[in-house]
């Protein structure tokens, strides 16, 4: 497939999703439409005006899903695994939900024909497009220069080695030191006046990402920024790369006008009214059906160790307010006797029982009692112990950004990092958990918690 390189392939990148959003639906009344046409009763279908607008709700229910399910788009760092769970979890609420609308309004049932053909071609249009060009788009990553060869170049460009989708170029620094070196493994081209847009563009430059800090040093090369887009060359500062491709918010290269310009906190209640209504429901729901469990898992812990079924630990919460997490108790009793400290993977004093609870979350179960008081929610940053938090709010910056939202059982960060329990785990997280308090809505919340479904099955945490 090398002979696609030589062909423009950006036009099947899309930042947004809103092609691929057009596309679900397009594939969703198509799936509907076929199965019609597939079926062996066809003396049974309905006049075609209704397959089409019928066909047209599944689709809007299909592109929908797509999105709340956060099924990964071409351009997107995503495993097969991502793809194919989101698709089915999306494919499979898409139908429940459909079929229940049919049911209950159009007093209609359809047979599992109707059901596989429509399920079958659903997840078909849904991932195999997506991997093909996935597998496409890698042939010819997005090429990146950086402005600046210091220390936030060389690490956003080991940042960008680990991406498949895209490729460092070179840097551009005006240190009349570095010119024609190599900074980081990777070339000065130059500086931004030396090798300007006529270069940047004969080198294929897709990315200038500005690394620097120096407002002087911007200001007496803005008219050599500001042309670059003309070559069709995106100009974006670290902190903003990060933000659009890689859902994170960069707690070094950040400013606190930035941050305190969040359109989502403090000044808009009606979110915080819709999530406390949201995660009240869900917290009663989530009682009445776990509650049957709850003497099993107790029972389990009883005569796996010595010590009491329930944990209980001091955590902050909103506006630094103290409470006291409930979860069904994972390790040896007296645990911390030597004071606190840092869980690690494979830590020794989780008991048998605790990592089958841990890989499962079962353990958690017990917070949806914070949940229903309101002290935490379904959906926001992981609450942290108060000796913990004092050390890293001195350390990190912009940490005790995280505590204007309410702690949750899930969170942007928990679906988009490895589980890890140590200070520089911390500093990745609270990337995510900043972007989250950012982009808060209600919307947003609904994709992490459907994105937490493949996570939970598949045993990550």
């Amino acid at each position: 497939m090398g002979w696609l390189t030589n062909y423009n392939l950006s036009i099947f990148r899309s930042r947004h999703g809103t092609r691929w959003r057009l596309w679900d639906l397009a594939v969703g009344i198509l799936s509907f439409a076929l199965a019609f046409m597939l079926t062996p009763y066809k003396n049974l279908m309905p006049a075609p005006y209704y397959v089409f607008v019928v066909g047209c709700m599944y689709g809007v229910m299909l592109s929908a899903f797509t999105r709340l399910c956060g099924v990964p788009v071409p351009g997107q760092y995503a495993s097969r695994y991502e793809v194919l769970s989101a698709s089915a979890l999306a494919v499979m609420l898409t139908y429940l939900l459909f079929s229940l609308i049919a049911g209950l309004i159009l007093v209609r049932a359809y047979g599992r024909y109707i059901v596989v053909i429509t399920t079958g071609f659903s997840l078909f249009g849904v991932i195999v497009p997506r991997l093909v060009l996935m597998n496409i788009l890698r042939l010819q990553p997005l090429n990146v220069v950086i402005y600046g060869a210091g220390g936030k170049g060389r690490d956003l460009a080991a940042r960008i080695a680990d991406d498949p989708h895209f490729r460092m170029v070179g840097f551009l620094d005006n240190n009349p030191e570095f010119a024609g070196k190599d900074r980081h493994g990777y070339p000065v081209l130059g500086s931004i006046h030396t090798f300007g847009r006529d270069q940047l563009e004969k080198a294929g430059a897709d990315i200038v990402v500005i690394s620097i800090v120096a407002k002087k040093l911007l200001e007496e090369n803005a008219d050599a920024i500001l042309t670059l887009p003309l070559a069709k060359i995106e100009v974006l500062n670290l902190g903003a790369f990060l933000e659009y491709y890689f859902k994170e918010i960069s707690v070094e290269y950040g400013c606190p006008q930035w941050f305190a310009s969040a359109p989502s906190v403090p000044g808009n209640p009606s979110i915080f009214a819709a999530k406390r209504m949201m995660d009240f429901l869900a917290a009663c729901a989530g009682l009445a059906l776990t509650l049957p469990l709850w003497p099993f898992i107790a029972a389990a812990i009883k005569i796996d160790s010595k010590g009491p079924v329930l944990f209980r630990q001091a955590r902050v919460g909103r506006n630094n307010r103290i409470f006291q997490i409930l979860k069904f108790r994972t390790m040896v009793r007296d645990a911390e006797k030597n004071g606190a400290q840092w869980a690690v993977a494979k830590d020794p004093r989780v008991t048998r029982i605790g990592r089958l609870l841990r890989r499962t979350r079962l353990d958690e179960l017990p917070q949806l009692w914070n949940v229903f008081k309101g002290e935490m929610s379904l959906v926001g940053p992981r609450p942290e112990r108060p000796e913990f938090v004092s050390e890293l709010v001195e350390e990190i910056p912009y940490y005790a950004q995280r505590h204007l939202v309410p702690p949750g059982l899930t969170g942007w960060a928990q679906v988009r990092y490895r589980y890890g329990a140590s200070k520089e785990d911390a500093i990745r997280k609270l990337q995510y958990e900043l972007y989250y308090v950012r982009h808060l809505s209600i919307m947003f919340d609904i994709e992490i918690l459907l994105r937490t479904i493949p996570m939970m099955a598949k045993g990550s945490r």
